[in-house]
């Protein structure tokens, strides 16, 4: 009997033994929740920036694609230079010398239709441009769309010993 009583005394420290391993499983049950909870957290942070840093990188690349075009029609004469006589030419430029715009070239560039200007300008999106002289719009291209996903470049330059105010819009989205 003496020896029945030892084996349940060992029973028991056993049993204790595991009541105490189960409160540190609680504790580490504890902790892999509340590290869970804030790797959910970080995770969901990560996916916010990660979807902003993709709109700045949209928005930066309609930017370059409207300050590229702007250039190209203000201060550049085409390739060739007199695109403007030509039926076949490389590229469109408005200037004669940097902001200063000449009347043939503005005349020829009114008479390309939409594509063409897209094309040429390299925009590949809904666009929108004009040139406006003392209210008197001098080109009108693409289509002024009603959204506030675009981005808007305005030059000023010399028509006619003038000013005048050359504006590009592209929009957000079609391509």
């Amino acid at each position: 009997m003496l020896f029945k009583n030892k084996e349940k005394k060992n029973e028991v420290r056993l049993h204790t033994k595991n009541k105490k391993g189960q409160m540190i499983s609680y504790e580490v049950l504890f902790a892999m929740t509340i590290f869970l909870i804030l790797f959910v957290i970080t995770l969901s942070d990560f996916n916010v920036i990660l979807t902003e840093t993709r709109e700045v990188q949209k928005n930066e690349t309609l930017k370059t694609q409207a300050v590229q075009a702007s250039v190209q029609l203000s201060e550049t004469p085409g390739s060739p230079g007199m695109w403007e006589w030509l039926a076949d030419y490389n590229r469109v430029g408005l200037a004669i010398t940097p902001r200063v715009l000449g009347q043939t070239k503005i005349n020829k560039f009114n008479a390309l239709d939409n594509n063409n200007v897209s094309y040429q300008l390299n925009l590949g999106n809904e666009y929108y441009l004009t040139l406006v002289q003392d209210k008197n719009v001098m080109i009108q291209k693409g289509t002024n769309l009603d959204s506030n996903r675009m981005i808007e470049i305005k030059r000023i330059v010399l028509v006619n010993g003038d000013f005048a105010m050359l504006t590009i819009r592209i929009y957000e989205g079609a391509t």
